[in-house]
């Protein structure tokens, strides 16, 4: 899909809600008041700003307005501050798309192909407090009609006004799944109809790109089931005979629109019905490694549910040596090392844990710790404590998931209850500075998965996400891809868009590799290995 760029703007929980559901959906966002800034002041900060950070609009050293498809924003008041010279050669195939629009995609947005770009807000900072003579002259300089920009600024036209310009403005009420939606259908039906729907990030640095494949590193946190893409579901379930409640991958993936942890596992409980043979469990492991393989993933410690396969009568006889075959391929084709943590489903009783502990005994080949996973709200962590025991007894490891969405009490709860050694998510441990300090000083690792945090709503946006803050507090965390099949990203992209989304640098994704490395459950020896290859790399 080529690219499209959208300035978008406005106030209030609307605008982030625009700008990741455009973002999802293969636009590149651009922050309005910033590129405002910069069309009227191309000698100032925000111009440089905007031409480091998106070099592709800018030519000749001036922004190209031409290449902006779409003016969104997520208020009508915010809208009327923001006026727009339509560019003729690409007004006429916009103008084609709004006709055929349907009524109800007029929920959300301004449309408009901005060739130059006058921001009647930006306007009045730059030139209310000058003398008129002077204000005519700085608007002439900018080649701008000072009468027509004194109509523009006091004009307040109506919805159906802006309608008759072509210009479609749209309310924000409703849940942020409603407003989604309409930014979807207003993408399908007027801004990219014959595009393919891709996930896009912004443009980022080619030697930084680099970097991050290269760089080694270690993925902690990956759930197998999670990596089960909709193609490989559609060919296991022919396969197997397993029929699936949706027939066609592209309704495999409109399912993917969550609005938290529960909406992903009813999605993601489905689609491992497809997984019944050995085969289908190697065939699946495969994949994954080929994957994380391409993205410099030189170690991995991979979670599986086993008691979403028993409780389907598929048993421990049949998945586990179909995991083992693929992770020695993988050892042997890559050099990658890798190992199993068995976790146990929340929604299932802490009884049904123990009976899954024990009746893993047997097939522990691989396997190196625990987890705990599954819907974490209103399930807290210390139930689980006779299971971690039995398995601590066995020489596993520990580890589980906490403060996703659930308080930062089931981080202490998992801590001083399952005596764990790493903490899956746990970015709401920010929320108690207490908590914070004792992770810090006892140096226990976190693996955050920035792509899952957004796709879950755990934060807005990648631009709220806490990972920075988190470093800052000095916090040992690590990058992950937790469900990428689902959620948009394996872990090379969670690295991407730390860079994208947060302005990550060189020194930022070295860190997270390193960090990656030393959390990890590998032999120090190994692991030294690794940290001097790390050295090497980053130089």
């Amino acid at each position: 899909m080529a690219d499209v760029w959208v300035v978008t703007g406005g106030i209030g929980s609307g605008k982030s809600t625009i700008r990741q559901a455009l973002g999802e959906l293969g636009a590149i966002t651009i922050d309005a008041d910033q590129i405002g800034h910069a069309v009227l002041e191309p000698e100032g900060a925000a111009y440089q700003s905007v031409a480091e950070t998106w070099p592709e609009v800018v030519v000749e050293g001036r922004i190209d307005r031409a290449r902006l498809a779409a003016i969104v924003f997520s208020d009508p008041i915010q809208l009327r501050r923001l006026e727009a010279i339509t560019h003729p050669a690409i007004a006429a195939r916009i103008t084609a798309r709004i006709s055929e629009a349907a009524d109800d995609a007029v929920v959300v947005v301004e449309v408009s192909v901005a060739k130059d770009l006058m921001g009647v807000g930006w306007l009045r900072t730059i030139v209310a407090d000058l003398p008129d003579d002077e204000r005519e002259a700085r608007l002439v300089d900018r080649g701008m009609d000072p009468s027509d920009v004194e109509r523009r600024m006091a004009a307040q036209p109506d919805r159906e006004t802006w309608r008759q310009l072509g210009r479609w403005v749209i309310p924000t009420s409703g849940d942020r799944e409603t407003v989604a939606g309409r930014v979807r259908r207003l993408w399908e039906t007027v801004i990219a109809p014959d595009d393919e729907v891709a996930s896009r990030s912004m443009p980022i640095d080619p030697t930084l790109d680099q970097l991050i494949v290269d760089i080694p590193k270690a993925e902690l946190h990956v759930h197998i089931e999670g990596t089960l893409e909709p193609e490989m579901m559609f060919e296991l379930a022919a396969r197997n005979g397993v029929e699936l409640p949706w027939a066609t991958i592209d309704e495999v993936k409109a399912a993917y629109e969550f609005t938290d942890l529960q909406s992903f596992l009813d999605v993601y409980y489905q689609g491992a019905a497809a997984l019944v043979t050995e085969q289908d469990f190697d065939d699946l492991m495969w994949a994954y490694l080929q994957r994380a393989a391409d993205d410099g993933v030189r170690h991995a410690e991979i979670f599986f549910d086993p008691q979403t396969h028993t409780h389907r009568d598929v048993s421990f006889d049949v998945f586990m040596p179909g995991f083992r075959k693929a992770m020695a391929r993988a050892e042997a084709e890559f050099g990658m090392s890798t190992s199993l943590i068995m976790c146990f489903v929340r929604h299932l009783s802490p009884e049904d844990a123990v009976d899954t502990i024990n009746a893993a005994q047997d097939h522990l080949d691989g396997v190196i710790g625990v987890g705990l996973d599954s819907s974490e709200v209103g399930i807290p962590p210390e139930p689980f404590a006779p299971a971690y025991r039995i398995a601590g007894e066995l020489g596993l490891r520990s580890v589980a998931h906490a403060g996703e969405e659930g308080p930062p009490s089931y981080v202490r709860g998992a801590l001083d209850t399952l005596r764990v050694e790493r903490v899956d998510h746990g970015v709401r441990s920010l929320e108690d500075p207490e908590l914070v300090a004792r992770l810090r000083d006892e140096g226990i690792p976190l693996t955050v998965c920035p792509l899952s945090n957004v796709r879950l709503r755990v934060v807005d946006t990648i631009a709220d996400h806490p990972m920075r803050t988190m470093m800052d507090q000095g916090l040992v965390v690590t990058v992950n891809s937790d469900d990428p099949a689902y959620f948009g990203g394996y872990v090379a992209d969670n690295y991407r868009v730390l860079v994208t989304g947060l302005g990550f640098g060189r020194e930022e994704i070295v860190t997270l590799a390193r960090n990656s490395i030393t959390a990890s459950f590998l032999p120090d020896d190994r692991k030294q290995e690794l940290l001097g290859e790390i050295d090497r790399i980053a130089g």
